[in-house]
């Protein structure tokens, strides 16, 4: 535990650390304001960029050297990943990617190496020195398809960011892993923080804003944005759009039952929102604004308070308005059965319009129809058993049901995401169509279509 140190997350803290001995310490623990790991530092608040111009010139010093053997083309590949690329990528993924020119300037050394044996020095000197033999979007690839296997530096550190968030996923809920590691129940706080509805599952409804403009990149969970002064939230809620939308597994079946009840409304891929790639509150999020509102549970029960308040209601013929003293009274109504009864909110925490009744019960009415009839059925029945909500199963317990039945298809191959691996998780460079059967076309040595067709 000596190497064990806490960092304080958020500006409310401002911890500076004293400028002489003793050191703090909580629980035995020192606090720090930063710490350094094989030369990246960690800290709350972006800090000076990562030196990637000395990192980028050690990766090409050892891929000097490699230029130097008697290697094949597939040695040097093999060596370029293995010896040369691998000395970036714990700094790439817990620093970030470099910029564009080094990013540049490291492939297109990486790939003088592989396709022409010539140095990083060789390269700058003459970057036309040789004849390319097989372009740069083919390395990747493997030796079965025409390519040498290099390793794609950018598409495998998205990888290793999706395997972390993916674990984050699996440590953030109980009976997932062999235990719940602390940074993963840090993220899930943190989170939390941004919105008060959110749960490990809106890592994977996250968006990703690209800059436009003056408008910088931006990353929302649950419609907001999360905060600049935390790099390593961003990179933990960006980390799977590298991938495709997640997949609902067929089996085994998620068959309804109690766990419906705490069933997340917001941020969660089994209730899509009407734009593809968006989750409901994209839809609603005014009401997923609202404290308390945020199961399926919750859903049924205010819905079918407010039905029964209108039933209360004299009827009021179709096309007239409502009568202005009925909606006063129907408005207290659902203030005192609603708000303060079932979901513990006063009427001033929410926005002026969902605190009339009438635009109240038409947001309400617009959401039911979009959770499915059998969930809603199964939340309702526990709600009307004896002990209600308390006789469901636990939040946490229902999350963990839930990522069993998540995962997704990454070429040919369903990947369940409690087994998601860097390597899974690393997208080989696809080939345009043309160059990808025409690769699969040598490898197997079956003649160009003009020669079949004589």
């Amino acid at each position: 535990m000596t190497k064990v140190e806490l960092l304080p997350i958020g500006a409310r803290f401002n911890f500076r650390p004293p400028a002489a001995d003793p050191p703090v310490l909580l629980s035995g623990l020192r606090v720090v304001a930063s710490s350094h790991t094989l030369g990246v530092t960690f800290s709350d608040f972006p800090s000076t960029p990562y030196p990637w111009a000395e990192r980028v010139a050690a990766v090409e010093d050892t891929l000097g050297r490699v230029a130097r053997l008697p290697l094949s083309t597939f040695g040097r590949a093999f060596a370029a990943s293995g010896y040369a690329l691998s000395r970036s990528l714990y700094h790439a993924e817990f620093a970030g990617l470099p910029t564009g020119p080094q990013l540049n300037r490291l492939r297109q050394t990486t790939t003088a190496l592989v396709d022409r044996a010539l140095s990083p020095a060789a390269y700058t000197a003459n970057p036309h020195a040789r004849l390319v033999g097989v372009g740069a979007a083919c390395m990747p690839a493997p030796p079965a398809l025409g390519g040498f296997s290099l390793l794609p530096l950018v598409e495998h550190v998205r990888g290793r960011h999706a395997a972390l968030a993916a674990r984050c996923l699996t440590g953030a809920c109980p009976g997932l892993g062999s235990f719940q590691p602390p940074w993963a129940l840090v993220a899930l706080a943190l989170l939390r923080h941004i919105h008060h509805a959110a749960t490990p599952l809106c890592l994977l409804t996250a968006r990703v804003l690209p800059a436009q403009g003056a408008r910088r990149a931006s990353v929302l969970v649950l419609g907001r944005p999360v905060p600049s002064t935390c790099p390593a939230l961003i990179q933990l809620a960006s980390a799977f759009s590298a991938l495709p939308p997640p997949l609902i597994l067929p089996s085994p079946a998620l068959e309804p039952g109690p766990w419906c009840f705490n069933m997340p409304l917001w941020g969660n891929p089994f209730l899509p929102g009407a734009t593809a790639g968006q989750s409901l509150e994209a839809d609603f999020a005014d009401l997923a604004g609202i404290r308390g509102f945020n199961t399926v549970g919750m859903a049924v029960r205010c819905c079918a308070a407010m039905t029964a308040l209108l039933l209360t209601a004299p009827i009021t013929p179709p096309g007239q308005p409502v009568n202005p003293a009925v909606a006063r009274h129907l408005t207290l109504a659902y203030h005192a059965t609603v708000l303060r009864g079932i979901l513990q909110v006063e009427p001033a925490a929410l926005p002026p319009a969902l605190r009339s009744f009438p635009t109240a019960l038409a947001r309400f009415i617009a959401l039911h129809p979009r959770l499915p009839p059998a969930w809603c059925a199964a939340a309702g029945v526990v709600a009307n058993v004896p002990g209600g909500a308390a006789a469901a199963p636990a939040a946490p317990v229902v999350w963990s049901l839930l990522l069993r039945h998540l995962g997704w298809r990454l070429g040919t191959t369903v990947i369940p995401l409690l087994t998601l691996t860097v390597k899974q998780a690393t997208p080989r460079h696809r080939l345009p169509r043309r160059l990808w059967d025409e690769c699969k076309r040598l490898a197997s040595g079956v003649g160009a279509p003009e020669q079949r067709r004589a």
